[in-house]
């Protein structure tokens, strides 16, 4: 996974790279030749109006997840009996020690993403310099889910281990942005603001059991912590976009996203039953019980670039 990650991160780093010395020599080829570009259209508000636009883009991620859990596991059994004219009658459960634990457990999630990208806008010219607009858009990633565990195991053998998993699953943002014009008003170079929510799916679970004199693991019980699925954030960018034709337009941009500490905290709890030594009317009923406490939080940030064709949906005269 993580030469995958590497290898996804100098592609995109390269791409980067690529589109910047782009922008430059678009930019560069502007200024000297400016006076002898022909315009596209000789309307002074040829960038007014509303824009739909879908592209794809790539995503740098970088999320810490710290957990804090404790409680303890009880296993309890009692000798049962089936009667002959029905039902079952058993002893007193046994008396048995808890098994109490505490831990702390951090994540780091460093993982490239790609995802589709949808955009609707809307973009006012103020003259034939300036352009200001807002934009809603919505982004679904694509990848798989990065996984981690953080076991610790005590002199008696016996441990207690919290794992889970990590996978963004879609954003929104909603922004602003403003502009200024070059290449006879064909090329757009501007930096935006936005506030983005973000939804991950993940997991987080509580396991304890027994390691026997092999290191082999044999789980007791396991239940499910509370687990911060959603961040909001604030969204900073830059980009440059350029006219194909009247109303087709191709746009790169770059993002970075902070994102607020998300936590959630609450109690868990899980009771197995099993049947043991049965034979013939008479067994063995054990129970094992998990109770605890855990409360997570989740944070980070996220660097993104994308490339986006746009339409401008109402048609210039």
């Amino acid at each position: 996974m993580s030469n995958l990650f590497y290898l996804l991160r100098s592609a995109l780093k390269t791409l980067s790279a690529v589109s910047a010395l782009f922008v430059f020599n678009l930019l560069n080829l502007s200024i000297v030749h400016a006076q002898d570009t022909p315009p596209v259209s000789s309307d002074a508000s040829q960038w007014t109006g509303f824009y739909l636009g879908v592209g794809l883009g790539g995503a740098f991620t970088d999320l810490e997840l710290d957990s804090e859990t404790d409680g303890y596991e009880r296993q309890r059994s009692r000798r049962c009996v089936q009667l002959r004219k029905g039902g079952v009658r058993c002893k007193r459960y046994s008396r048995s020690r808890p098994f109490k634990f505490s831990e702390s457990s951090s994540f780091d999630d460093d993982e490239t993403y790609f995802f589709g990208t949808i955009q609707l806008g809307y973009n006012q010219q103020i003259n034939n310099m300036f352009v200001i607009g807002a934009f809603v858009d919505f982004d679904k990633y694509l990848g798989n889910s990065d996984t981690f565990s953080d076991i610790n195991i005590n002199r008696r053998r016996r441990f207690n281990e919290v794992s889970g998993s990590v996978d963004l699953d879609y954003s929104a943002t909603v922004g602003g942005r403003i502009g200024f014009l070059t290449n006879n008003q064909n090329t757009l170079v501007y930096g935006l603001v936005g506030y983005t929510y973000m939804k991950l799916d993940g997991d987080l679970t509580e396991t304890v059991g027994r390691v026997n004199r092999q290191g082999v693991q044999r789980v007791r019980n396991s239940a499910g912590l509370p687990f911060p699925d959603e961040l909001e954030g604030l969204t900073l960018g830059a980009g440059i976009e350029t006219k194909l034709s009247r109303n087709v337009s191709f746009k790169f941009e770059y993002r970075y996203t902070d994102f607020d500490d998300d936590t959630a905290a609450g109690a868990y709890s899980s009771t197995v039953t099993s049947i043991r030594n049965q034979r013939r009317k008479r067994y063995t009923e054990v129970e094992n019980i998990l109770r605890g406490n855990s409360i997570s939080g989740l944070d980070g940030d996220i660097h993104s670039i994308r490339a986006v064709l746009v339409y401008q949906l109402n048609p210039l005269p």
